[in-house]
């Protein structure tokens, strides 16, 4: 999720100078998975009710650059 929280703030990324989504960074450097981990943290930007729609982004960013998922499912210890 910190990735969508970076963007949003403007974030951008470059591979040799050249500006690419950060997804096609991680493939044409040799990537092949993406790990997307499913965790709520009350202080961060993105709410829980954003939490399956911000996978959903993620995933479909990731099949969008033909790479496979990983989901990571935290739960709370509290």
């Amino acid at each position: 999720m910190f990735l969508l929280e970076d963007e949003a703030a403007g974030a951008v990324y470059y591979d040799h100078g050249v500006q690419k989504d950060f997804f096609q960074v991680l493939k044409d450097n040799q990537f092949n998975y993406v790990r997307v981990p499913s965790l709520v943290e009350p202080t961060r930007v993105f709410s829980r009710g954003d939490l399956e729609q911000n996978v959903k982004i993620l995933a479909k960013r990731a099949k969008a650059a033909n790479m496979g998922l990983l989901v990571d499912f935290f739960y709370s210890d509290n």
